[in-house]
């Protein structure tokens, strides 16, 4: 019972995420993973009251394993709305013979993967794409250190260790306040190193990792102050030294971190930073 509680809570967390939601990265996802694998659907067995089904999985070729070199893994599952009373427009199921790549992560013993909002997959007779095979084939060689990251999804942190209440300029005397996006670049140990104004063309654009196919935040070159109130926003937004390191929730890693923010004009005619 307490196994089929499980299963529907997470069945029911999964859908609730996956209409509206994105892919990870397919490397950081595969980095997250106990195990990364591309395996054929053997079985599908259904318990005896048809709430869940149980399906196995005999590896075709690992990519990452954690946990032990297992050459057969099982997988619960939620059974199909027909049988289990539950129904979403966003279900997805195994079938028997289908092959998977698969990136998931053991729980209390047992085996889960997200095969909606994640890049576990049904398989053609073609098998993986060049893309997915050249990013997983070098999956070993990854280095998380090397690249900076913004927080959610795989990463917390980066919040300013200061009352952002306390943080106030005065700038009647600059001109008419306009809300500008601030980016601020962050090293592993918490400290602030650069902080700039960036439009929205700035902030619209980012480059690819021609190797791992990742997202890439690193600093830019900072936009030139057009004005004295710029000047301003600028030296406000250096004035906030020292943050909550960026970390990889599952290793703990601490990582280089990009936050973006707005800062306006209150009702009292001070700078404010938005909240984090």
């Amino acid at each position: 019972m307490r196994l089929v509680i499980l299963l529907i809570f997470l069945s029911i967390y999964l859908q609730s995420k996956a209409c509206d939601c994105e892919a990870p990265e397919l490397i950081l996802e595969a980095y997250n993973a106990d195990a990364v694998f591309v395996g054929r659907a053997i079985e599908k067995v259904y318990s005896k009251d048809s709430s869940y089904y149980t399906i196995t999985f005999e590896v075709v070729k690992h990519y990452k394993n954690l946990i032990y070199p297992f050459k057969r893994v099982n997988v619960r599952m939620v059974a199909e709305g027909e049988y289990s009373g539950i129904y979403s427009s966003c279900d997805w199921h195994i079938n028997n013979r289908e092959t998977w790549l698969i990136l998931g992560s053991f729980y209390q013993g047992e085996f889960y993967f997200d095969g909606y909002c994640g890049n576990s997959q049904t398989l053609g007779p073609n098998g993986i794409s060049p893309l997915q095979s050249k990013v997983l084939g070098q999956l070993n060689e990854f280095n998380i250190l090397d690249y900076q990251f913004s927080s959610g999804n795989y990463f917390e942190g980066n919040s300013p260790m200061i009352d952002l209440d306390s943080l106030s300029v005065e700038f009647s005397s600059l001109g008419e306040c306009q809300s500008k996006a601030l980016v601020f670049n962050i090293d592993r140990s918490g400290k602030l190193t650069s902080a700039y104004i960036a439009d929205q063309s700035w902030l619209s654009t980012f480059e690819v990792d021609s190797t791992y196919l990742i997202r890439s935040f690193e600093a830019k070159e900072p936009m030139v102050p057009k004005s004295k109130f710029e000047e301003k926003v600028i030296a406000f937004a250096n004035s906030i030294k020292q943050w909550t390191p960026l970390s990889h929730k599952k290793t703990g890693e601490r990582v280089s971190g990009q936050v973006y923010s707005l800062i306006y004009c209150d009702e009292r005619g001070f700078l404010k930073l938005g909240r984090f």
